[in-house]
Parts: structure tokens; sequence; C-alpha cells
């Protein structure tokens, strides 16, 4: 008796659960929408969206605005779609958009005609409301119209993918499918795809008020013309094995890749290409020559040297502001942009020396990420950076990534200094290798 009755009351918290996990009741207002328009009292129509006390003053406007729905009469629903889903017990969506085909039969100065016509009408966590305000002249002008707003969320669905078309470019909404090997298209219709939108490939199933992960991901294509991977775009998907971001991709937001447990190798192929490194003859007036020189980005640290290692030198700049140097080892450190002359001379004879002038130039941020864009990759093993300078991958929002003390960092040989020197990356002095 005891367990039918703890059962029994195991059903009822159930139920109450459901009905304070629902979703939006949009389309439980529509019906009372067209119930009460049928029925020609306005009145009722405007208590389907406010309540007549606590929302007087919309109460009263809705009345004196839409006058139109005295001479609307036999409303019927041809058709009603949601479309953007919406879901009031999360952060992941809080408006949703949707509109209805419509046929009624209106009273106009040339008496009673038959139409259709389209309403749009949006849902978010204050209520309902039109798009735009409604009109009905004649048969031939009813309705309303979606608003800009409302034109830039809507989205195209494919079988496999959702997206929204742009001037010159396409947005890859979601997933659609839920596949192990995830090809994301170059190009759709032609366009370019630039940006994967936030939630994209996050898939859940949703069991009362609980949001399970469900994503079959283990590997995913991001194609060359990506720019921007938004907030939350893998999120979860916990399946996936690596990850390579190609150089197009220059801003990753807010846990775009958290929780992707499975995670144990990330590539970023962005390149360090915005300075010519040719190496710049110094002048001498004698037998010594700096070797290496070459222009330099800030954040870049080399060590020159001679051509002669017999030769004890002093090494000094002419703009400490622009470079600083090692007066004995010749450990020369780019700090701000600009032009700066470097001389190295023999230390029992000053006259035998060299000088070499050089352009420091700041450097190109190739990518801006989030730092708690690659929150709890768990298991990542492998972190390669193929760019020489540091500071042109900028974390945003923190000092440094959160990353676990047992991944490597793969960088490019001759960077070592650089990136120890970094703000970003000293932190990880112990993890850093060269390649």
């Amino acid at each position: 008796m005891k367990k039918r009755l703890i059962g029994f009351l195991v059903i009822i918290l159930c139920a109450f659960v459901l009905v304070g996990c629902g979703k939006g009741n949009s389309y439980k207002v529509w019906s009372n929408y067209v119930k009460a328009v049928n029925k020609g009292n306005i009145t009722q129509v405007a208590e389907t969206f406010y309540d007549k006390k606590t929302e007087a003053t919309n109460y009263e406007t809705f009345i004196s605005d839409n006058t139109y729905l005295n001479d609307l009469k036999k409303v019927k629903t041809l058709k009603y779609e949601e479309d953007i889903c919406c879901d009031f017990s999360s952060q992941t969506m809080r408006v949703a958009y949707y509109h209805a085909n419509v046929e009624a039969e209106i009273t106009t100065t040339s008496g009673k005609e038959k139409g259709s016509f389209e309403l749009y009408y949006y849902e978010n966590a204050n209520g309902i409301f039109f798009c735009t305000p409604v009109e009905l002249v004649d048969s031939n002008n009813l309705g309303n119209k979606s608003n800009t707003y409302y034109d830039q969320k809507v989205y195209m669905t494919e079988k496999d993918y959702s997206y929204r078309e742009e001037e010159d470019k396409v947005i890859y909404i979601s997933q659609n499918n839920n596949v192990k090997d995830l090809v994301i298209p170059e190009t759709i219709n032609n366009k370019p795809v630039t940006e994967i939108a936030e939630y994209a490939c996050f898939k859940y199933n949703k069991i009362l008020c609980f949001t399970l992960r469900s994503s079959k991901m283990t590997s995913v294509k991001i194609p060359a013309t990506v720019e921007t991977i938004g907030k939350y775009a893998f999120y979860q998907c916990v399946k996936l094995q690596s990850l390579d971001i190609p150089s197009s991709v220059n801003y990753i937001d807010r846990m775009a890749f958290s929780g992707c447990k499975s995670i144990k190798e990330v590539v970023f192929e962005h390149e360090t290409n915005n300075v010519s490194y040719d190496i710049i003859p110094s002048v001498s007036t004698g037998v010594i020559n700096i070797n290496n020189a070459r222009n330099l980005l800030v954040g870049d640290i080399m060590i020159l040297t001679t051509d002669d290692d017999s030769i004890v030198l002093e090494w000094s700049v002419s703009d400490t502001g622009v470079a600083s140097i090692d007066a004995s080892t010749g450990k020369l450190t780019a700090r701000n942009a600009g032009t700066v002359t470097i001389t190295a001379c023999q230390k029992t004879n000053p006259n035998n020396n060299c000088q070499v002038t050089i352009t420091v130039s700041t450097p190109d941020v190739l990518c801006k990420i989030s730092s708690d864009a690659f929150n709890r990759l768990d298991k990542l093993e492998k972190l390669t950076l193929k760019a020489t300078n540091p500071t042109t991958i900028k974390i945003d929002g923190s000092v440094s990534f959160a990353l676990n003390k047992t991944c490597k960092i793969y960088i490019p040989k001759g960077s070592m200094d650089s990136y120890l020197a970094s703000d970003a990356w000293k932190a990880y002095a112990g993890q850093l290798v060269e390649y």
C-alpha cells in the first residue's frame, strides 16, 4: 500500500512538472484569438493577449488600434507555422516567431468579400505580439507584414541543416541531422557559409525539465569560408574527437566548444603572415656583419648572430621603446611599432662595428577567442598553433585559456621565447613544445 501511494505521488509530481515545463502557449492564444474574432467580441479578443486588470493600458490600446475586428467574420486558419522554435525553460532562445495563413469574410465599402491573408507575430517572455499593425482595407490588402527583426531571424530548412541567407553570405543556423561525421557546406546557393550560429550543433533530448545531451558527432569539417563560430555552437558534443580550425576563422565566441570532453587534439591553421621575414643586410665598418636581421612584429623575440663567433660583442639599439636587446647575447625583443637601428660592436675595439635598421610592425589579430571557448576539454592532449607570433591569437575575456595541465601546446620552431614572454601563454611554460 505504501509503495502504491509513493508511486501515485510520483505520477502527480511528474504531471505538475510537465505542466510547468510546457513550451510557449502561442497556438492556444491563436486559437482563442480566432474564436473571439468569430464571435465579434473585440473585448474578448483583447483579453486573449492582455489581462484587463494588470495590463489595462495595453488592453485599451489594443481595442482602439484594432477596430478592423468589427468587420471580420468567419475566420478560418488554413495554415499555422512556427518559423523559429522557442524554449522558454532555458536561455537558448527567448523569442519565437510564427505566422498563420487565414481565410475570412470581411465587410468593406463594397460589401462582403472573402479573402485570405497572412498574420505575423512573435512570442517572448512578456507575451505574444503582432510584428506590425494588422490592416483590413479590402480583399487585396489584408493582414500584416513581418518586421525587419523577423526577417533577420527566420531561416530556411533543408534536410540536413537550416540556414539564413543574406546579401552576400550564408549563416549556418543548425544541424538538423545527428550524424557521426559532420561536413558543414562551404557554400549554399552559391554564397559562402561565413558563420556557424550559436547553438548550431548542440543536440539534446528533453525529458520533463531535464536537458540531456545527445550529439553523435565524432568529427566535423569546418570549411575555409567560415569566419565566426557562435557561442555554444558545438556545446557538449561529447563524442567529438578532434578539431581543425581553418585560418579563415577570426572569432570564436563564448563556450563554443565547451563540454566537448572527448576532444584530444585541436589545430589552429592560422600562420603569421603580415610581415616580410627576408634577411636585411647590415652595414659594417670592419669585419663584423649581422647575418640574420629581419623585420619583426611586436612580440617577436630573436637572437641576432654575426659571422664570427670568436669576437666578443656588445649590442645596443637606437630606441628602447621600439625594441630592447641583451647587450651580451644579442637577444632582441620587439616591443612597439616603429623603426630601430641595431648596433653590434667589438668590445675591445668599438670602431669595429656594424649596424642594421629594421621595422617593427603591429601584428594582425588573426583570431580572437573567448577564454572559455574550450572549457572542460578534459581529454585534450595536443594543441597545435602555427602562428610564430603569439599575439596574433588573441584570447578575449581573460589572460589565458582554461586548458588542462597535461595538454601539450605545440608551437613553431624558434618561437619559444616569444610565447614565454606572452601574457596569454607564459602560464603554460611547462607545456610548450617546439615542432
